[in-house]
């Protein structure tokens, strides 16, 4: 039952239609559900074909995107100690 579920998903759809289409999907949760003052994201990558190397360079792309557009803060407000 769980392969077909996963074979008939959108995104598992969206990843394994062409080489070159990279699909992305993106969800995350508010601070409130999970605890007062964290943010929880994820990001999965899909492409038909993608190998190691492809996907560790997507990480890596990633990463240094989000430390550059949610950088911490050097002196920290009293709201999140």
């Amino acid at each position: 039952m769980k392969r077909i579920f996963l074979r008939n998903h959108f995104f598992t759809q969206l990843a394994h239609a062409h080489e070159n289409l990279l699909a992305v999907k993106m969800d995350g949760i508010t601070k409130e559900e999970f605890a007062w003052g964290f943010r929880v994201g994820f990001v999965t990558y899909g492409i038909k074909g993608g190998g190691t190397e492809l996907y560790k360079a997507l990480e890596d792309k990633t990463a240094g995107a989000v430390r550059v557009i949610f950088p911490m803060p050097r002196i920290f407000p009293n709201h999140y100690c």
